[in-house]
C-alpha cells in the first residue's frame, strides 16, 4: 500500500491599510480601523489590532469679530467674537472674546432743516441740532442757524383738467398762484392755457330699410350727430341703398330682398 504526506502550509493572517481617522467626537475620540482579508491558518501569524482610538486635542476656534458697537457716554465702541468649538483634552483656550476702542468722535448735526417762509422783507433762516457732541478730541461743532435774503419766485398750481370743448373745437385749462414773486424773483408764467381738439364725426345709427320704390330699390339713412372739427375724422356716408324684388306669394303681392331669395334657394 502506498501512502502520500500532504504537509501544511503556514498563512499569516493578512489585513488593509489603516482607514483615515474619523472626525472625532464631542468628547474628542477618534478612531481608524482595517480589515481581515485572509484569516490565519495552519499555525500562521495571528491577525494584528484591526481597531484603534485616540484622544485628540481640540483647539478653541471663535468666530470673526462682529462690527464695531455704537459709542457709549465717554466715547468707547466694544465688539465682540464668540466660541464656535469650545477646547478639549488639553488643546489650545480660546482667546478673548470681547474688545474695546477710544474713538475720536466729532461733532454730528442733522442736516439742514429747509429754509422757512420768508417774512414780509424776503428774510429766510434754517437751522440744525447737535445729536453727537465731540469726545476725545473730535471736531467741535459749527455754527447751526443760517439765515439770507431769497429772491422770491412766482409760484403757480398744477394745472387743472381740461375744460369742456366749445363751439369751436377750443378746451382750456387754468393754474392759480401760489406765491407771488418778490426782491427781482421770477415773474409767474401764464395763467391760461388752450388747445384745439381733433373732433371727430359722430353719426346715429342706420334707420330701417325702407319700402321698395317703384325701381325695386330700398334705402336707409343715418344723421350727423357731431361734425367733425380741427382735423377730426370726417362723416362716413349717411345714406344707403340695395335692391329688392317684388313677388306674387298666393294672393299677396310681397316685396323679397334678393339677398334673402337667394338664401332660401
Amino acid at each position: 500500500m502506498n501512502f502520500v504526506l500532504i504537509s501544511q502550509v503556514p498563512i499569516d493572517c493578512v489585513v488593509t491599510k489603516w482607514s483615515d481617522w474619523s472626525p472625532h467626537d464631542n468628547n474628542g475620540h477618534s478612531h481608524r480601523e482595517r480589515y481581515m482579508t485572509q484569516p490565519a491558518l495552519n499555525g500562521g501569524a495571528e491577525c494584528p489590532v484591526t481597531y484603534q482610538t485616540k484622544l485628540v486635542h481640540i483647539n478653541c476656534i471663535v468666530s470673526a469679530w462682529n462690527e464695531w458697537g455704537p459709542l457709549n457716554a465717554e466715547g468707547i465702541s466694544t465688539r465682540f467674537r464668540t466660541i464656535v468649538t469650545t477646547p478639549l483634552n488639553n488643546g489650545d483656550p480660546c482667546p478673548p472674546l470681547e474688545q474695546t476702542k477710544a474713538v475720536s468722535v466729532d461733532c454730528i448735526a442733522t442736516v439742514w432743516s429747509v429754509w422757512s417762509p420768508h417774512d414780509s422783507q424776503g428774510l429766510s433762516r434754517r437751522e440744525r441740532f447737535v445729536t453727537q457732541q465731540p469726545l476725545n478730541g473730535g471736531k467741535e461743532c459749527g455754527h447751526l442757524i443760517e439765515t439770507r435774503l431769497v429772491n422770491i419766485n412766482c409760484q403757480v398750481s398744477a394745472w387743472n383738467e381740461w375744460g369742456p370743448i366749445n363751439s369751436k373745437g377750443i378746451a382750456r385749462r387754468y393754474r392759480t398762484i401760489v406765491t407771488t414773486p418778490l426782491n427781482k424773483g421770477d415773474p409767474c408764467p401764464p395763467l391760461e392755457e388752450t388747445k384745439k381738439v381733433p373732433i371727430n364725426c359722430l353719426v346715429s345709427v342706420w334707420s330701417e330699410w325702407g319700402p321698395l320704390d317703384d325701381s325695386g330699390i330700398s334705402r336707409r339713412e343715418r344723421t350727423i350727430i357731431v361734425k367733425p372739427l380741427n382735423g377730426g375724422k370726417i362723416c362716413p356716408v349717411l345714406k344707403d341703398s340695395k335692391n329688392g324684388m317684388y313677388f306674387i306669394i298666393g294672393s299677396a303681392e310681397k316685396s323679397v330682398n334678393v339677398h334673402s331669395l337667394l338664401t332660401l334657394s
